[in-house]
């Protein structure tokens, strides 16, 4: 019974020394095993004394990290130097600088010509003459003649016009001389009067001294009123003539219209290119009957080009953020045109809803 007492008391008195061990080992062993495995993880990913001049050991270079920690590349993949050794990758270090941020957009767009006119001949009329340049993808000029129609009946009533215009303009002359010509009258009357006047002050001072008769004073007062009546009948005829010459002032700026309107009536007979550009959708021939609602021809600027394209809110909202207006911003165009891609230099010219 002693004996079994003393074996007992041996083997708890061990098994009391292998706790307290395995409690002060355990520790470091968890310590030992952090730092082998964060000394794996630098190794595999370049980060370790070895950059400093240490050699790694060789645990260090065949530990493999596990895990979410575990390196992008392996080892195999690393860039390999001179004696097979593995390249660090090297750091570069930039200074942060505050600046403006200008956001930059790839859009896609529609381009189109800032100018296109549907030519329509303003007057009405047989086509008598249509441009070999008036068909579908040619390129006319400015100024350049399209198409023409019978110009007959517009030439006739132009010269009918100025043949109106240039008999109005003889009346016109014909009543300048007449006014000029009662003027000379009145003048005449005028001066006769005068004398009358003078001529009954003398007779008048000889009938007072008894010199002359009653009936020559008398005489003398009749002529006065004679050639009062003449200066009258003057003036009257002179302001009636004036009349008259207003009237046919008008009548002639009338008929000078007349003519400017014969006269446009005949250029509209011509189609004429209003600028550079190439031709599309033509119809228009030779013998054609044509009015001022037929359209004969579109024409289309190539000098002058604009890129149509549509904003996002939010891609508006980051362009009105930078601070800068939006109208003169460059635009850089790519127009491609099967496998061929021509680059223009532009800018924002206007802005629309």
């Amino acid at each position: 019974m002693l004996k079994k007492s003393n074996e007992d008391t041996d083997a708890g008195y061990k098994r009391k020394r292998l706790r307290t061990v395995a409690m002060t080992a355990l520790p470091v062993l968890y310590l030992a095993l952090g730092i082998a495995g964060y000394y794996g993880i630098m190794t595999a990913t370049g980060s370790t004394g070895a950059s400093h001049g240490k050699k790694p050991s060789s645990a260090a270079k065949h530990s493999r990290a596990k895990g979410p920690m575990r390196p992008r590349y392996g080892r195999g993949s690393l860039p390999k130097g001179k004696g097979g050794r593995h390249k660090q990758p090297v750091v570069e270090a930039r200074t942060i600088q505050l600046a403006a941020y200008q956001p930059r957009l790839n859009l896609y767009g529609q381009v189109i010509a800032s100018h296109r006119v549907a030519l329509h001949i303003p007057v009405s009329g047989r086509l008598v003459h249509v441009s070999p340049m008036l068909r579908e993808g040619a390129r006319v000029k400015d100024g350049e003649l399209l198409a023409a129609v019978d110009e007959f009946p517009y030439r006739a009533a132009l010269e009918e016009a100025q043949a109106s215009l240039s008999e109005e303009q003889a009346k016109l002359k014909e009543i300048h001389a007449q006014i000029a010509l009662e003027q000379n009258g009145l003048k005449q009357a005028r001066r006769q009067l005068d004398l009358a006047r003078s001529e009954h002050e003398h007779i008048q001072k000889l009938f007072d001294q008894g010199n002359v008769s009653q009936k020559m004073v008398d005489d003398a007062v009749l002529l006065i009123s004679q050639r009062e009546l003449a200066v009258q009948q003057r003036q009257s005829n002179t302001e009636i003539i004036d009349a008259r010459l207003k009237q046919q002032k008008a009548v002639e700026k009338r008929q000078t219209w007349t003519v400017k309107k014969a006269q446009r009536a005949l250029e509209d007979s011509r189609l004429i290119s209003p600028f550079n550009g190439r031709v599309l959708a033509v119809n228009a021939e030779t013998g054609q009957y044509a009015t001022s609602s037929d359209k004969l021809a579109t024409v289309v600027s190539d000098g002058h080009l604009e890129v149509r394209f549509t904003l996002s809110e939010d891609q508006y909202g980051d362009l009105l953020a930078t601070g800068a207006a939006i109208t003169g911003l460059p635009v850089r165009v790519t127009w491609r045109s099967g496998q061929t891609r021509l680059p223009f230099p532009g800018k924002v010219i206007r802005v629309a809803p």
